[in-house]
């Protein structure tokens, strides 16, 4: 594999230099620690071997941060919020709309932050001795303390640059190198960066703090779930398809079916759930100190091959030794401790209920009659709700569809989906109904404002406003459906792209001096000639009526399907909307990290 060439993307006024190699079918950005050289670290046997590896099985993309390497020179140490715009950069130079993030050492903090606050840029995170911090704190322990790290940074500032000092960093960072690779990398390190340019580093690192937005990078949204199941589809060229979701799958199920019912023909729901959680009007569920009972006992076991023989047991009883084991070690390889403790926490906050009455392709839902009541009981109700589902209940206690009895599990499939197919049925659905978030935004003291600027200059500041939300509802895939007068009115596919679209929206338009309430709902929605009506419409248009200025206003249909989402929202009650009936939880969103598509 040949040295790969060094090309430069612009980010604002600084070129940023990265290299391309490798032709996997994925993209992964190493993204280095304080210090790296695209071309110098070819001169380092031991890292160029470790890049040739990476990029044996990817498309692998190489960068030096700004102020380092062959970038261009900047004053001081860039923030990581500049650093997360030249990866984006980088990304948009060659033409990955999503990678796969290696963070080493420094590199971590910002890889973290960027795959929390762009998820659709990033399908999976890769963090090598990466910290949150580097200083000690009442409530992190393990850092540096003040004093001590001062005079590391003291002796650093005054022998950066000599050779030999050069070879005791090395070997700090990397014993078992031989003398030949210890002098390449001190080599590199040492015209990476200039004594001046390594303090402005040192002094960034002590500052930087990631942990607050580490709970964001957790677990997929459904959204994001959403969107991967549409790029495998198109990736296989189906155009439309049926969708078979087992168990925790079947939310996403239900919401891809009600969302795209063009890309979906049939629905088959094997032991799924609307929710996990108890409720007053879902008796079903798990009750809050039970289920964090059974995580945190998941959490401290997580991964012991004897308890991982106990969770398969509880999906399939049935299963023969062979099976219990294989599957054990499938689930154990599948998910570290904390990703399944990511997924139990998305799992907790999912609710789909709302969302079941604007299915409308035809629907299979099965489970076994003698299953756990949570899961039984919790399939019979998406069977209830579905408008004119199949419900098929099945003898057994298996969870499991491949347990058990599956000949007679798979025959029903096979007829639902057969008969479904022959007729063709998808065809006579109502399709302009499509499941969809609405979002509906106005300027507060609009006729205030307009009065004492005159005219002229509200028709250029309000230009200036629909110019802001427009290049909004671009990043976050919105389609404006109307205006009026300073009134926006748009919908979205996913639910979570809509709330960092409205606060992006609120936030952004304080730069013009102005004050704009933004309110969110999602339901079924009626499309004809373009547009967007029915009740789901209204709702949102009152939820929007009920947020106070700057306020971003949810509907708690929108709440429940962002779980994981790293959304964080205050309860704002139950209100009445205006010719809507019944009372409305409404949420005010507290929490943002963004993410544009």
């Amino acid at each position: 594999m040949e040295t790969p060439e060094t090309h430069y993307a612009r980010s604002g006024d600084v070129n940023i230099a990265y290299q391309v190699l490798g032709d996997g079918a994925f993209d992964l950005v190493f993204v280095p620690g304080s210090l790296s050289h695209v071309e110098l670290v070819w001169q380092v046997p031991a890292w160029a071997a470790f890049n040739r590896s990476l990029a044996s099985f990817s498309r692998l993309i190489l960068l030096d941060k700004r102020g380092t390497g062959m970038s261009d020179r900047v004053p001081g140490a860039p923030t990581l919020e500049t650093r997360m715009d030249d990866l984006r950069a980088v990304l948009d130079a060659v033409g990955s709309e999503r990678a796969a993030l290696l963070g080493f050492s420094e590199g971590g903090s910002m890889s973290a932050l960027f795959a929390a606050t762009y998820p659709d840029r990033t399908w999976a995170l890769v963090l090598c001795g990466a910290l949150p911090r580097v200083m000690w704190a009442p409530d992190y322990p393990w850092g540096w303390t003040e004093e001590d790290y001062r005079r590391a940074c003291e002796e650093e500032d005054r022998r950066w640059g000599e050779p030999a000092f050069m070879r005791e960093v090395v070997r700090g960072l990397a014993p078992s190198l031989d003398d030949e690779n210890i002098e390449a990398l001190a080599t590199l390190f040492r015209q990476t960066a200039s004594p001046g340019a390594w303090a402005a580093l040192n002094q960034m690192n002590m500052e930087i703090d990631v942990r607050d937005v580490l709970r964001a990078i957790g677990a997929p949204t459904l959204e994001t779930r959403m969107d991967d199941l549409r790029a495998v589809l198109d990736a296989v060229g189906s155009e439309r398809a049926a969708l078979l979701g087992f168990s925790e799958g079947g939310s996403m199920s239900a919401l891809f079916a009600a969302t795209y019912p063009d890309r979906t023909w049939a629905l088959v729901l094997c032991g799924a759930l609307p929710r996990v959680m108890w409720a007053p009007d879902y008796p079903w569920g798990w009750t809050e100190e039970d289920y964090r009972r059974a995580c945190e006992e998941e959490d401290r076991r997580w991964g012991e091959p004897a308890f991982m023989r106990e969770v398969v047991r509880g999906l399939a009883p049935s299963l023969d030794d062979e099976n219990i084991e294989a599957l054990a070690t499938l689930f154990r390889q599948t998910a570290s401790p904390g990703a399944w403790a990511a997924l139990n926490q998305m799992n907790m906050e999912i609710d789909v209920r709302d969302v079941l009455r604007a299915i409308r392709v035809p629907t299979l839902v099965l489970n076994r009659a003698e299953e756990a009541a949570t899961l039984r009981d919790g399939s019979r109700f998406m069977a209830n709700h579905v408008p004119g589902a199949r419900h098929v209940e099945l003898p057994g206690t298996d969870h499991a569809p491949f347990a058990g009895d599956t000949e007679s599990y798979v025959e029903e499939i096979e007829k639902f989906l057969n008969d479904t197919w022959a007729e063709r049925a998808w065809e006579e659905m109502e399709q302009d109904r499509v499941l969809a978030t609405v979002l509906f935004t106005d300027i507060v003291g609009s006729t205030a404002k307009a009065a004492a600027l005159g005219d002229a200059r509200w028709r250029e500041l309000l230009s200036e406003h629909h110019a802001l939300i427009r290049r909004q509802l671009v990043r976050f895939r919105g389609t404006e459906l109307d205006t009026a007068g300073d009134g926006f009115f748009a919908s979205f596919d996913g639910p979570a792209r809509a709330i960092r679209c409205a606060c992006a929206i609120t936030e952004g338009v304080k730069e013009l001096g102005l004050e704009v309430r933004a309110g969110l709902h999602t339901g079924e929605c009626e499309r004809l000639n373009g547009k967007v009506g029915g009740i789901a419409v209204h709702i949102g248009a009152r939820v929007a009526k009920e947020a106070q200025p700057g306020e971003v206003l949810v509907s708690s249909t929108v709440k429940d399907l962002v779980a994981g989402s790293g959304l964080r929202f205050d309860e704002r009650g139950a209100a009445e909307l205006k010719g809507v009936p019944g009372k409305w939880r409404l949420f005010s969103v507290e929490t943002l990290i963004q993410a544009p598509h």
